[in-house]
């Protein structure tokens, strides 16, 4: 019985002194003594935090020509309310879940899937044989994730992209993930107007198509504020 009372305190003895010794070392740097020398030389070892960006990005975008101003709805693009609008288009959104800015921008590029269906700056008011023509918008801004209109936002013509090279975009900068105000969100929509009275009328094969290639880059937090 005294055997096992000792060996207890023992081992008891060989954890607080494991402990002890693993705490100190976790505590208390490694240093050289130096004594009679002249000098010593240091090698600086050296680090970088790098930023991580992570974003959620909209699994589906699409929009609907609607020149003959029909009831549109399409659950698959998102547009879950009926619309007569000509260029028929939800509010999407890339949502910034990082703890840092960052700024989106990239480039657009568009397409004619018909030879006779055209992308045009300006829909043609009036006259007589009249072509199927639709002026496109790609608009965007920073948001918060609850508007239900994009206020003031950067304007793309698809009119313009559809260059080889496309159309840069402008831009936008979109604050971290843990702001007061809200999420942080970059929004996008489409928007136009088409020819509603063309001399051949419109089929299902008069679409269009685009591609945004989006680029991602970190921006610095603002630097804290003086004592």
């Amino acid at each position: 019985m005294t055997f096992k009372k000792v060996l207890s305190a023992i081992m008891a003895g060989a954890m607080v002194l494991s402990m002890g010794l693993t705490a100190f070392a976790a505590a208390t740097p490694s240093g050289v003594e130096l004594e009679g020398e002249e000098g010593y030389d240091i090698e600086v070892g050296t680090a970088t935090q790098v930023a991580t960006i992570k974003v959620k990005v909209p699994e589906t975008v699409g929009f609907v020509v609607n020149p003959y101003r029909l009831d549109v709805k399409n659950e698959e693009l998102g547009i879950t309310d009926t619309s007569k609008s000509q260029i028929v288009s939800p509010i999407q959104k890339i949502e910034n879940l990082g703890a840092f800015k960052i700024s989106v921008g990239g480039t657009i590029y568009a397409v004619e899937n018909s030879e006779e269906a055209k992308l045009v700056e300006n829909v043609t008011a009036s006259g007589t044989d009249l072509a199927k023509e639709a002026s496109i918008n790609f608009n965007y801004v920073a948001g918060e994730g609850t508007e239900t209109t994009l206020s003031t936002p950067n304007t793309t013509k698809l009119f313009e992209a559809k260059a080889e090279a496309g159309k840069a975009l402008t831009a936008v900068e979109i604050d971290a993930k843990d702001t007061a105000s809200g999420k942080p969100v970059y929004l996008f929509q489409f928007d136009g107007s088409a020819q509603s009275n063309p001399s051949t009328p419109w089929t299902e094969g008069d679409t269009f198509g685009a591609t945004i290639s989006f680029t991602f880059t970190a921006v610095a937090n603002d630097a804290p504020a003086g004592p």
